[in-house]
C-alpha cells in the first residue's frame, strides 16, 4: 500500500474500493465563508459545472419518456464522458493512488468505504501527533440526498436553506446541481451571488428585513421575498417596489419537534387585508409561503397546510391577483432513521399539490430543505482529551471529555432541543460496552454532549466518531474560550463525479 503524501494546500487522493473509485479531497479548514476556495477544489467545481451543462443536453437525458422523470434525470444524470485521466492531468496538486480492502463498519451503519477513509485520516493525525477534531464531509452523500429529493418530489424545486450549513464546497456543489437558495441576510445573498447563481434562483425568506438588507437585495435584484405584515410591505414599497412577494402563512398546529413561533407568518384571517394593502401600495404578490417547523412528525401536516394555501390562492384570485408560486417551506427530516418518514411526507406532499395545484405548468412549487440535504453527509472525528470515573445511580460511569462541545458543533442540542442526540461510534471493535457520558472541552457545567451511551472503554488519545453532524453545527458554532472552529475535510466518490 502506498501512503498518501500531503502538500501544504490541497491533496486529492484516488483509491480503489469495491467496484468504484473515490476521489478524496482533504483541505485545510474554511473558517470564514468569505475565504476563497483554492485551486484544487475550484477544479472539482469547474468539472461539476461542466457536467451540469451536459446534463441539460438531450444526450444526458435517457431515463424515460415521462416528463417528470426526464426532469429528475436532467437534474441528476452524470455523463459517462467524464474521463478520470483528464481530471488527474489537469489537477495542479500532488496526486497519490493507493488501494484499500474492505474494513468492517463495526457498530456503525456508515458506508465501509467512508469509514475506511475516516480511519485513514485519524491514523495520519496520530502519526503527526495532531489531536484536533475534524469533520468529514462526504459529498457523495449529499448528492445522493439530492437524487432522493428529486425522485420523491419531482414537482418541488428545492431552495436550500443556507443557515443550516453554509460550507463553501457544499454551496458550490448545490449551485452546480441547479439548486435554488433560501437566504436570510445580505451576507447569505452575497455568498450565493458570488458563486455565479442568478438572482432569480434566490428566495429572500425573511419576513422581518432590515432596511440595509432590503436595499442590498434590490441592488442584487433578488426580487423574490416573503412578507407577513403591512409594516413589512411599507418597507418593501420604500426600498424595493418591484419585488415579487410571497405572503407567509402561520401554521398554528403541527407535529414539528421545533415548531415555528408567532414571530413569523400571518394568520389566515389576516390574508384579505394584507392582499388589499399590497394592491393599494401597487406591490406584486406572486404566491404563498408557509413553514410548519423543523423535524415534522406527521406527514398530514403538509397536506393540511397546502390545502390552506389553495384557499388563499382563491381569495387572491377573487381580488384580481393571479399567483403562481407555492412555497411549502422546510421541516423535512434528515437522519438515516427517518427516511421512511421522509418518504411518507413526500407522498403526502405530492398528493396535496396535485389536488390543489394541478400539474398543468401553471404553478411553480418550491421548498426550503436544509436538514434532509446535509445531516448525514458530515461525520465528526473527535479525540478524547480527558477521562474520569464517577458514580451515577449506584453504577460506575465513565466520563469522556472530547475536543468539541455545546459552544461549538453541538450548540444545536441546546438551542433547538430537538431530541436528536449524537450517537458515538468507536473505531475500535470493543467487546464490553460500558455506561459512558461525553462532555465538551470548555469544562462548563452545561457542556454535556451525550448524557448516557453504551460504548467500549476508550483511553485518552482515542478517536470517537459522531455521525449526522451536518445540520446547524458549523453554521452555529462559536469560538468560546478561544477554541478554534473545527476544520472540514472533503471526500467524494468517482461514481458521484
Amino acid at each position: 500500500m502506498m501512503r498518501a503524501q500531503f502538500c501544504e494546500k490541497t491533496t486529492i487522493i484516488v483509491r480503489h474500493h469495491f467496484f468504484c473509485n473515490f476521489y478524496c479531497l482533504i483541505h485545510h479548514p474554511w473558517l470564514n465563508h468569505d475565504q476563497q476556495l483554492n485551486d484544487g477544489s475550484a477544479i472539482i467545481m469547474r468539472k461539476l459545472t461542466e457536467m451540469r451543462r451536459q446534463m441539460y443536453t438531450p444526450a444526458g437525458c435517457c431515463f424515460g419518456m415521462v416528463s417528470q422523470f426526464l426532469r429528475c434525470w436532467r437534474f441528476l444524470k452524470l455523463p459517462s464522458a467524464f474521463k478520470q485521466n483528464e481530471f488527474l492531468a489537469n489537477s495542479p496538486v500532488r496526486l497519490d493512488i493507493f488501494a484499500v480492502g474492505t474494513i468492517p463498519a463495526h457498530n456503525s451503519i456508515m458506508d465501509p468505504g467512508v469509514l475506511a477513509e475516516i480511519e485513514r485520516l485519524c491514523s495520519i493525525a496520530d502519526q503527526k501527533d495532531e489531536d484536533a477534531a475534524f469533520l468529514v464531509f462526504d459529498l457523495s452523500e449529499t448528492v445522493e440526498r439530492v437524487k432522493n429529493w428529486k425522485l420523491a418530489m419531482p414537482r418541488v424545486d428545492p431552495y436550500y436553506a443556507i443557515k443550516c450549513n453554509n460550507d463553501p464546497l457544499l454551496l458550490r456543489t448545490l449551485a452546480a446541481l441547479n439548486f435554488g437558495f433560501d437566504c436570510s441576510s445580505k451576507a447569505e445573498m452575497d455568498m450565493i451571488i458570488n458563486l455565479g447563481v442568478p438572482p432569480d434562483r434566490i428566495l429572500y425568506a425573511n419576513t422581518c428585513k432590515g432596511f440595509s438588507h432590503l436595499r442590498h437585495a434590490a441592488h442584487l435584484n433578488v426580487s423574490l421575498m416573503t412578507f407577513d405584515s403591512e409594516e413589512e410591505l411599507l418597507k418593501i414599497k420604500q426600498t424595493f417596489p418591484t419585488a415579487k412577494l410571497l405572503i407567509r402563512l402561520r401554521v398554528k398546529q403541527s407535529s414539528a419537534k421545533i415548531p415555528t413561533t408567532d414571530t413569523s407568518g400571518c394568520e389566515e384571517r389576516d390574508v384579505p387585508a394584507l392582499l388589499e394593502a399590497a394592491l393599494i401600495h401597487n406591490l406584486s404578490v406572486v404566491g404563498v409561503s408557509f413553514h410548519i417547523g423543523s423535524l415534522v412528525q406527521d406527514p398530514n401536516d403538509f397536506a393540511t397546510a397546502i390545502k390552506m394555501c389553495g384557499q388563499v390562492f382563491e381569495i387572491a384570485e377573487r381580488k384580481g391577483i393571479l399567483m403562481d408560486i407555492l412555497d411549502i417551506g422546510g421541516g423535512f427530516p434528515g437522519s438515516k432513521s427517518s427516511q421512511d418518514l421522509f418518504a411518507a411526507i413526500a407522498v403526502s406532499v405530492n398528493k396535496a399539490i396535485d389536488t390543489h395545484f394541478p400539474p398543468d405548468g401553471q404553478f411553480q412549487i418550491i421548498a426550503e430543505p436544509g436538514r434532509c440535504i446535509v445531516t448525514t453527509a458530515f461525520t465528526l472525528c473527535s479525540s478524547i482529551i480527558g477521562k474520569k470515573e464517577r458514580y451515577v445511580d449506584n453504577d460506575t460511569e465513565i466520563m469522556y471529555i472530547i475536543n468539541e462541545g455545546v459552544y461549538g458543533l453541538f450548540v444545536h442540542t441546546i438551542f433547538h432541543s430537538d431530541e436528536t442526540k449524537p450517537t458515538p461510534k468507536t473505531l475500535l471493535p470493543g467487546v464490553e460496552l460500558k455506561p459512558s457520558s461525553i462532555w465538551g472541552q470548555s469544562c462548563d457545567p452545561v457542556d454535556l454532549i451525550v448524557k448516557r451511551s453504551m460504548i467500549p472503554e476508550l483511553k485518552v488519545g482515542d478517536w470517537l466518531l459522531i455521525e449526522e453532524m451536518g445540520a446547524y453545527t458549523t453554521s452555529c458554532a462559536s469560538t468560546y474560550c478561544g477554541f478554534e472552529k473545527t476544520e472540514v475535510k472533503y471526500i467524494v466518490s468517482q461514481e458521484t463525479l
